[in-house]
């Protein structure tokens, strides 16, 4: 795979020439259009028909490692495929990865050299050591999920966290970050304490001190919109992924306003089954091709409204 490439060049430009949909592609054999027998056939059809409105493709690893060996077999090829056609659109892996250092240079090996990402999803929750193999890979995209778009993404992500005023100044002025007023970020400003929910502690994380090589990047779930606008307000510099629109109740008359940023750009929008299954007959390309264009306007609409 070509290691001259870079995931947030790639995006930027997919931005500049007014691409925001992330197409899923996440096919189930069973549920196939009529007439299609392989999930290669499938992806290579969706692909062909929402390129032009793509700023990235984004298969879930899932889909493909339940089919065992073929199905991982079957994404690289999808990568190479889209490569060839398509070189100028990233595709990211959404895998949620995370582990302990040694680990993840398992992971990374796995899903940049072998099956050929230009990005990644990865959850926070061990820390930024345990991370620190995927963020030295300055070329390849890291994202953080922050606040998801399932309905019980609350539990943990909106929990309080309580920080003492050390721990705040620490948060505020990491090495990779800006020093705003992170005080209009908390909850509850105490005597001898801050509260400030998690997922603003992880998008502050992010900025401050693990986008050290610009190459960092958000989940921010589209069914929470309150929690999507305060990550924008948090990290307008970088790319936000925005799952949840369609089918999951994601409205994007409501998303863009608070998700783009201060350039007009920054969001990487996913959309999987209302573009993928807007037909499950024969036109199931044509309707995909269909869908992304309406959806693709529309984002452009709010953007420059």
């Amino acid at each position: 795979m070509d290691s001259n490439r870079n995931f947030r060049e790639l995006i930027q430009k997919r931005w500049d020439a007014g691409s925001n949909i992330c197409v899923g592609l996440d096919p189930e054999l069973g549920s196939l259009p009529a007439g299609v027998t392989t999930i290669r056939e499938f992806n290579e059809h969706i692909v062909k028909a929402t390129a032009e409105f793509a700023c990235a493709f984004k298969p879930n690893i899932a889909f493909y490692e339940a089919l065992g060996t073929s199905g991982l077999d079957e994404l690289r090829t999808l990568v190479q495929f889209a490569r060839s056609e398509y070189p100028a659109i990233p595709f990211i892996c959404d895998a949620k990865r995370c582990d302990n250092s040694n680990s993840n240079r398992g992971y990374i090996h796995s899903i940049f050299d072998l099956l050929g990402f230009d990005a990644i999803t990865v959850h926070p929750y061990m820390g930024q050591e345990a991370l620190h193999p995927f963020l030295e890979r300055a070329e390849k995209g890291i994202i953080v999920l922050t606040h998801t778009s399932n309905p019980g993404a609350a539990e943990l992500q909106q929990l309080e966290v309580s920080l003492s005023g050390q721990q705040l100044e620490e948060l505020s002025n990491g090495p990779a970050g800006s020093t705003d007023n992170i005080h209009r970020f908390l909850s509850r400003n105490c005597s001898n304490h801050y509260v400030m929910p998690l997922y603003r502690v992880v998008a502050l994380k992010v900025r401050n001190h693990w986008n050290l090589q610009n190459n960092c990047g958000l989940v921010a779930g589209a069914t929470f919109i309150n929690e999507l606008a305060t990550i924008r307000q948090i990290c307008d510099e970088l790319p936000l992924l925005i799952p949840g629109v369609g089918a999951q109740g994601g409205d994007i008359e409501s998303v863009v306003p608070g998700a783009v940023n201060s350039r007009g750009d920054g969001m990487i929008i996913s959309s999987t089954r209302a573009i993928t299954n807007a037909s499950t007959n024969s036109d199931y390309a044509d309707a995909a091709h269909l869908a992304a264009l309406k959806l693709n306007a529309q984002i452009q609409s709010l953007r420059h409204p």
